[in-house]
């Protein structure tokens, strides 16, 4: 560890080492760096490690492989995404970074978080074509999104049609056509409860109209009462 530190950070003339040896010796130095949490020399030293030798598809592998190992996952996809970049045939390599991501998607899925499930599954399809889950786990993230945004479609137009019933209804109480708004007032609150808590924002809205509606509602039936009321004594009078 003297020796690497040596190396990487001060003026020590390079002994001649094998490549094997230099490849051992900067995998071996990462790891260091990455078990005792050192990110900022790790940072600091990878491109002057890599500048040591040949950075071959073996090498970047094997650095891959020890991020991977140790966790630092999305560290190695980038490793991974880079080895692939140049040996796009590596079937192994496509295979373990597309098993990441679907891991990652059906995390995200899980959540409900299904933006983040479709990206990630995107990329498991993309980067494994033959891949036996992929495209089925990218389909389906993408049909439950359409299927959620149908549901916010009709949430929105039940929030937009009990919107609109309302004015009606308050139309129909100032022109004095008390029956008229009562009905429309509950056809209102029936398009209002139609909103559901998948969607907090239009809930919050359709709850606020629900509460006024059912203000109006007794409102209008106190007023339909008195009505009946003053009209039944008028006919007593008018028998009287």
């Amino acid at each position: 560890i003297d020796v690497w530190y040596a190396v990487v950070l001060g003026g020590v003339a390079q002994a001649d080492l094998s490549d094997a040896g230099v490849r051992d010796y900067i995998v071996g130095a990462l790891r260091y760096y990455v078990e005792r949490g050192k990110e900022g020399l790790l940072e600091a030293s990878y491109d002057r490690l890599l500048s040591l030798t040949n950075v071959t598809a073996e090498l970047r592998r094997r650095i891959a492989d020890m991020f991977y190992d140790a966790q630092h996952f999305e560290r190695a996809m980038s490793e991974y995404e880079t080895l692939l970049g140049v040996d796009p045939a590596n079937k192994e390599v496509a295979r373990r970074v597309s098993d990441y991501y679907i891991s990652v998607g059906q995390d995200a899925l899980g959540k409900g978080r299904l933006e983040n499930a479709l990206d990630a599954f995107t990329k498991a399809a993309n980067v494994d074509l033959l891949h036996p889950e992929a495209e089925e786990l990218r389909l389906h993230a993408r049909r439950l999104i359409d299927e959620r945004e149908q549901r916010h479609a009709e949430a929105q137009a039940a929030l937009d049609e009990g919107d609109a019933l309302w004015k009606q209804a308050e139309q129909a109480a100032l022109d004095g056509r008390n029956a008229d708004a009562l009905g429309l007032f509950q056809r209102a609150g029936e398009c209002y409860r139609r909103v559901t808590g998948e969607f907090p924002a239009l809930l919050r809205s359709a709850e606020t109209g629900l509460r006024e509606v059912e203000y109006k509602l007794k409102d209008t039936k106190t007023k339909l009462c008195l009505l009946y009321t003053s009209d039944a004594a008028d006919e007593e009078d008018s028998v009287d």
